[in-house]
């Protein structure tokens, strides 16, 4: 299969990413109001968007479906969630913002529970490992828990791994990567970083700030 490459479509304080195989798969989709920004990256890339085989969402929160409903409407292509985060996305709420931190606690402030956003159904449900082969793409799909019950990360052959908001370097500026500002269950944020630990990786890429290096984020979190 040919190999894969990892390209980050900048957002402003989020990011979404075009995993470019044999195939294109789309993770994550925005903000409200962000699917034309990601079309023209695609389209920079020469990618058509209506031959994406796939999009993955990483969490069901508003900065990463916001852009969505558009975007599947342009493109056709099928939406992946976990089954946990599946409920949230319909219903398009930010379900468990829970802080972990006193930056937690201040954006908390700013965060719709209802955000207005048009949602979708998602097409594909999984509850544990999922290949990605038959997309194009040498990877799978992991649970990595934590942020959300159904927070997901995607985990290529060439060693590289999107992560959603399992961890974070700040919203606009890559820093040292950190925990999330918010988390469902924060002890479980902690045994998803294990589990990425045990992996073969080389970089991590963050929804927020990043990319990091796997060799960094091993040291930072030894004692997690």
């Amino acid at each position: 299969m040919q190999p894969v490459a990892v390209v980050p479509l900048n957002l402003g304080v989020v990011k979404a990413f075009v995993i470019k195989g044999e195939r294109s798969i789309l993770v994550d989709a925005g903000n409200a109001g962000d699917a034309r920004k990601i079309i023209q990256g695609l389209t920079r890339l020469k990618i058509n968007p209506q031959d994406l085989s796939l999009i993955i969402i990483t969490h069901s929160h508003s900065d990463h479906i916001g852009g969505l409903a558009k975007l599947k409407e342009v493109t056709g292509a099928r939406v992946l969630v976990h089954q946990l985060d599946a409920e949230a996305l319909v219903a398009g709420i930010n379900k468990d913002i829970i802080p972990t931190n006193f930056k937690g606690d201040l954006f908390k402030r700013f965060i719709e529970e209802r955000p207005k956003i048009k949602t979708v159904e998602p097409d594909i449900l999984i509850d544990g490992e999922h290949d990605l082969q038959k997309y194009g793409v040498a990877g799978k799909v992991i649970g990595t828990p934590g942020h959300t019950a159904g927070s997901i990360s995607i985990v290529l052959e060439n060693g590289e791994a999107i992560i959603g908001d399992l961890l974070m370097g700040g919203l606009i500026l890559q820093r040292f990567p950190s925990y999330p500002y918010f988390a469902y269950n924060l002890d479980l944020v902690k045994e998803s970083i294990k589990k990425l630990q045990k992996l073969d990786l080389k970089k991590l890429y963050p929804s927020h700030g990043g990319p990091f290096a796997f060799h960094a984020v091993k040291k930072r979190f030894a004692d997690c």
